[in-house]
């Protein structure tokens, strides 16, 4: 498979528990604190994977949509039924893997459109200084140049598998690709990017972690997508 991170997951199941530490989505962790993770609208989920080790149901949807992404498009944080791409307004097969740096979404990609043969790819990217090596998630890289060469090799991948295909993309909103450290990615983007989905809004919800997408935010990002399927 595509690397060790989804061949653990292959069929797994786990519910976060009150005692839990190792995971963002649990009360002690959640941005929102415990009363925000107990008082959410989104309770009572599990986080299941299928025997590719993506959190989609089998079967999967008879369509000719995939989309990729990192754990904002596995929806970390709420339940699978209310990952973005449920709000688009067709079926997609949702292959967004937690933790994916942009070369791990290359590689997704790639497989995705071996295996399912569709006529739309949607990507969601990921962080500009996260990334995956020899398949395995790897700390913040502070090497801002490199990781936009990194960036850049990646997309042009995608472009290439691609080709003649419906090829919609976005990065997790623009507003949350900015690190501190470096206000200029917008204006990277831009000029690399020209033609990707900008989603900007000033009200953005959040999952049960405080961290990734919430109600709202889910249905918004669907919605964007879906006037361009």
């Amino acid at each position: 498979m595509l690397n060790e991170e989804l061949d653990i997951r292959k069929n797994t199941s786990y519910s976060p528990k009150p005692n839990d530490t190792w995971m963002m989505d649990c009360p002690k962790n959640s941005h929102l604190g415990i009363q925000g993770w107990e008082n959410h609208i989104w309770q009572n989920f599990s986080y299941t994977y299928n025997e590719d080790g993506f959190r989609t149901k089998f079967p999967y949807p008879d369509t000719d949509i995939i989309a990729v992404g990192d754990s904002f498009t596995e929806h970390h944080g709420g339940p699978e039924e209310e990952q973005w791409t449920q709000h688009v307004g067709k079926p997609v097969i949702n292959l967004g893997m937690d933790g994916a740096g942009n070369d791990t979404i290359a590689d997704i990609v790639e497989w995705g459109v071996n295996k399912f043969n569709p006529k739309t790819v949607l990507v969601m990217f990921s962080y500009l200084h996260r990334y995956n090596e020899n398949g395995k998630f790897k700390a913040d890289d502070t090497n801002h140049k490199r990781c936009q060469e990194r960036m850049l090799f990646n997309f042009n991948r995608i472009v290439e598998c691609t080709k003649g295909l419906n090829f919609i993309y976005s990065f997790i909103p623009d507003k949350l690709i900015i690190r501190e450290d470096n206000w200029a990615d917008i204006d990277w983007l831009d000029n690399n990017f020209p033609k990707r989905l900008k989603i900007v809004t000033d009200k953005w919800d959040y999952g049960r972690d405080g961290h990734h997408f919430g109600p709202d935010a889910v249905r918004l990002i669907g919605y964007n997508f879906g006037r361009l399927v």
